[in-house]
């Protein structure tokens, strides 16, 4: 021993105690900074290259890229054949969506068809079931879709009678049966008189809900007639701002459509937005504070259950063990949305592949990643593929109102992603800081007490 400590020199000291303290901190920095860990990856990566080069060792097989996608067709239908949670969810969400009701009336020549036409566009007439009636003789029904519009004809004053009115109020009574049906009621602006419109008004319209369109606002030197018009309809009780002006300007039809909005009960709110063509109701509703809540109150809900279902750790390459909560979600998100035909199935091409083989990306995520996750990770990754296709797809609607195709806004955005998953870390992260402190109050709050 003595041998030894005599031949030791300050370099040989050196190498013993400095070395391992490099590491050390090489270590505790490679751990801790991200921009280290990211240059010593790339250096370990360089070395390695010159070493297979050295060695004449042969190339590794490249790893799967995640932007890499086989065959769109194939990859839709391998998905959907392993989680068909997302067509299932997507299904189930829109059938909670109720066909709203329009009764567009008026007495000859006040503009109803030409109003129909500018919000709803392309309407279908319907097959009603009671058109011989007597009921539905003063009235066409139109389609769109899930919409029902129901237009009054021959609606005329010489017809005007206590049978007329009589008729009228049944065919309210009957078909006015919910809170997802309303009227817009058309007076055009060079009406001489309202006798008759009045006696609709005062028996018929609901204030709280119904509107009055004045029509045809574009008619010269009528600004003061329709200013008078406005008071005279006010006097039946009608609100100033359920009262909206249309001429061939935009502004009317979309405050119109916007108020119709406003006005219907909720299931109903989002197939009155699909079918409506105003662009800019329709990005009102994408953007609207109730689609934020609803999307959040399913990632919620699906974070929820993947925590609740993981017990210990699981191969995340599994797609069958991990993902169809995540599949469901999105597809609940898809539907929230309204997302179309074309816009699904790219969906399960580009995006679903992508994010069931998402492991690849959490290696740089995660530290240590090897291929499992535990609950906390899964509450994670769920938050994180929420909050990417509530991003994603409300960017993807918006794009398609705007004009852009399907294929140029449904494709996985990998930088995206990572942004999501960073957000989903730090916020349940403020959920845990939150929930330490209060915990700590509680417990000087009752120290103090005592």
């Amino acid at each position: 021993m003595r041998e030894f400590i005599a031949k030791l020199n300050l370099k040989t000291i050196l190498q013993i105690l400095i070395l391992p303290a490099i590491s050390y901190v090489l270590h505790i920095a490679y751990r801790k900074n991200k921009f280290i860990r990211t240059r010593l990856r790339g250096l370990g990566s360089w070395i390695g290259k010159l070493l297979d080069i050295i060695l004449d060792r042969p190339p590794k097989p490249k790893p799967e890229s995640i932007n890499e996608t086989p065959s769109i067709q194939d990859n839709g239908k391998n998905i959907e054949t392993k989680c068909p949670e997302f067509t299932e969810q997507y299904q189930a969400q829109r059938q909670k969506l109720k066909s709203p009701t329009i009764f567009v009336c008026g007495y000859s020549r006040s503009g109803k068809k030409s109003l129909i036409d500018a919000v709803f566009s392309r309407v279908v007439q319907a097959e009603v079931d009671d058109a011989d009636s007597e009921l539905t003789q003063d009235y066409v029904g139109y389609l769109k879709n899930d919409l029902v519009i129901w237009k009054s004809q021959n609606w005329k004053p010489e017809r005007t009678d206590d049978a007329f009115e009589a008729r009228i109020k049944d065919f309210f009574q009957e078909k006015r049966t919910d809170e997802g049906s309303l009227i817009w009621f058309t007076i055009p602006s060079d009406a001489d008189s309202l006798k008759y419109e009045k006696t609709f008004l005062k028996n018929i319209f609901n204030p709280a809900k119904d509107i009055v369109v004045i029509t045809k606002c574009d008619l010269k030197d009528k600004k003061k007639a329709i200013k008078i018009l406005r008071k005279e309809i006010m006097t039946c009780n009608v609100p100033k701002d359920r009262i909206i002006e249309t001429n061939e300007q935009p502004e009317g039809y979309d405050k119109l459509a916007s108020l119709t909005l406003a006005s219907l009960a909720e299931p109903y709110k989002d197939v009155f937005a699909d079918e409506q063509t105003r662009r800019t109701v329709k990005i009102e509703m994408i953007k609207s504070k109730r689609k934020a809540v609803d999307a959040d109150a399913i990632i919620k809900n699906a974070i929820d259950s993947a925590s609740a279902n993981i017990k210990s750790s699981i191969s995340i390459s599994n797609i069958n063990n991990f993902f169809p909560i995540q599949f469901g979600m999105i597809g609940k998100l898809a539907a929230l949305f309204g997302l179309d035909d074309e816009m699904q199935r790219r969906v399960k091409s580009r995006i679903l592949p992508d994010i069931s083989r998402v492991d690849s990306l959490l290696h740089d995520l995660i530290p240590k990643y090897e291929g499992k996750v535990n609950a906390k990770t899964a509450k994670q990754l769920t938050k994180a593929i929420g909050l990417y296709a509530k991003e994603s797809f409300q960017a993807a609607v918006i794009g398609k109102i705007e004009g852009k195709t399907d294929k140029e806004i449904i494709e996985f955005d990998k930088a995206l992603f990572k942004k999501c998953y960073t957000k989903a870390q730090q916020g349940l992260l403020d959920k845990l800081k939150a929930h330490v402190w209060k915990r700590r109050a509680s417990t000087e709050k009752s120290s103090a007490s005592k």
